[in-house]
């Protein structure tokens, strides 16, 4: 497997959607690349200009979106990887948590 440098993150393409929110099958295009993908390593940080060391705020397990320019692919084991950096991630995707608001206890109005 890779080891990341500095700010250098590994991440492993997320497979087209093959049916809408909606419940419809979607169109396959063998040549469109999903620019969502988990991240299977990232590097430990970077110097700042100043000499500070900033850590990566991304970790290996996370889904993200990421910029289609500025990456590098490359094969590992038969599986294509996309290797950028930090920056060009521009989101953590979190997983939907169920919203509902609780409900306010019922008691007897007080007079």
């Amino acid at each position: 497997m890779l080891k990341p440098l500095g700010d250098i993150v590994v991440i492993r393409r997320s497979p087209p959607e093959e049916r809408s929110a909606g419940g419809l099958y979607l169109a396959w295009d063998p040549d469109f690349k999903e620019d969502i993908g988990t991240i299977v390593a990232c590097g430990p940080g970077k110097l700042s200009v100043k000499g500070v060391f900033i850590r990566t705020s991304v970790r290996a397990g996370q889904k993200v979106l990421f910029s289609t320019n500025g990456h590098q692919i490359t094969k590992v084991r038969g599986e294509e990887l996309v290797v950028l950096r930090e920056p060009s991630i521009m989101a953590v995707i979190e997983k939907e948590k169920n919203q509902c608001p609780r409900r306010a206890s019922r008691s007897a109005p007080q007079s």
